[in-house]
């Protein structure tokens, strides 16, 4: 890592302790992720036992984009707006470096909060249920990971393209629900207007289900899946394993190759 980009990365990743913003957003995924296991007692004990993921997946699933979203959606809009980005750009930091350094911390950050949420949450459920499968907790936690960095990605990405930190935050609450709705959505729209404006009939094709698929949250479910015993993801190629993190993959790299092309070519 070059230096400019390290001096990036370690300013974006000290930001919420400087700020002490750290401690509610600590606060608050210690809750997300402990408060459930503590309080439902659920999942069958013992050491191959999935019961720790089956009962995150529903936090991760629904609150880690939202979190990971509003960690970043003003990183870059936000000082831009304000003109502090021209000071922030001075040492010298290209651009490039800059938004890149900007995701590698907040996708630091992310970690940092997934770890601390998963280890309240594992010794919540040593507490109340016993010791949980190491193989499903290691990838539960791992998969969280590797949600919470794409979305990063994208939610940098829409940040360095945008020029307002309003317009970052329409895009960002578009983005979440997208992400959790409107994706799978899209199908059924671009099939009612080749249907005549009509609603189709019969089955969704595969064409349909695999671009549902092709979305970061739908791709850690589907990964999910492919851990949990007695459970199997879509019957479709965009939710196979290797897919699903060509998917996750594809949701990092591309919002950020945009956000960089968008923002060197800017007018700050």
């Amino acid at each position: 890592m070059s230096g400019r980009l390290r001096a990036v990365v370690e300013r974006d990743l000290r930001d919420p302790f400087r700020s002490r913003s750290v401690w509610p957003v600590l606060v608050l995924f210690v809750m997300f992720f402990g408060g459930p296991v503590a309080l439902s007692g659920g999942g069958r004990p013992g050491a191959g036992a999935p019961g720790l993921l089956r009962q995150l997946q529903g936090v991760v699933f629904l609150f880690l984009p939202l979190a990971t979203l509003q960690f970043g959606y003003d990183r870059v809009a936000g000082p831009r707006e304000t003109g502090e980005i021209r000071l922030l750009l001075a040492p010298p930091h290209s651009r490039r470096a800059f938004v890149l350094g900007t995701f590698l911390g907040r996708a630091a950050f992310t970690a940092l909060l997934v770890t601390a949420g998963y280890l309240v949450a594992t010794v919540a459920y040593l507490g109340v249920v016993g010791v949980p499968g190491p193989v499903f907790a290691l990838g539960g936690y791992l998969l969280a990971l590797a949600l919470g960095v794409s979305v990063t990605g994208l939610a940098v990405g829409l940040s360095a393209s945008l020029s307002t930190r309003g317009r970052a935050t329409i895009t960002a609450a578009v983005a979440y629900l997208t992400l959790l709705a409107f994706w799978g959505a899209i199908p059924n729209a671009v099939r009612f207007v080749a249907n005549g404006l009509q609603s189709p009939t019969g089955p969704q094709p595969e064409w349909a289900v695999a671009f549902a698929q092709a979305v970061p949250t739908e791709a850690y479910r589907n990964l999910v899946a492919a851990l949990l015993p007695n459970t199997t993801p879509p019957t479709v190629v965009t939710a196979g394993p290797l897919a699903a993190v060509l998917v996750l993959v594809a949701w990092t790299v591309v919002p950020l190759a945009v956000g960089v092309a968008r923002f060197e070519r800017a007018d700050l």
